[in-house]
């Protein structure tokens, strides 16, 4: 994705429909998918499939752990324009992912 031309959401869209697809992915439909030529889709897969079959896999060995928090101020406390009124819980804070490799 460094130095790509190519807009961050067309790749996460690629990727999930990478991951998704039971028997693969073709260019040609990827293209049509997300709105770019065959050729972009092309590079887009090349990239993609070098990216997740790559020759160091360390960091994808063993027990992964992930744990998420949600990080902002409760509804009750904000002034009455800035409350979202969309229910408890997670609204209108941010998700924070963690993430932490077990050694065994």
């Amino acid at each position: 994705m460094e130095r790509s031309h190519i807009p961050l959401h067309k790749w996460l869209y690629a990727m999930y429909l990478l991951v998704t697809a039971r028997k693969g992915i073709s260019s040609l439909q990827l293209s049509k998918q997300i709105g770019v030529t065959q050729k972009t889709a092309w590079f887009l897969l090349h990239r993609l499939r070098e990216a997740c079959g790559g020759r160091n896999l360390r960091k994808l060995k063993g027990i992964i752990e992930i744990d998420e928090c949600f990080v902002g101020g409760l509804e009750g406390n904000k002034h009455a324009n800035k409350k979202l009124h969309a229910g408890r819980g997670p609204v209108g804070k941010t998700a924070v992912l963690s993430d932490s490799p077990t050694r065994r």
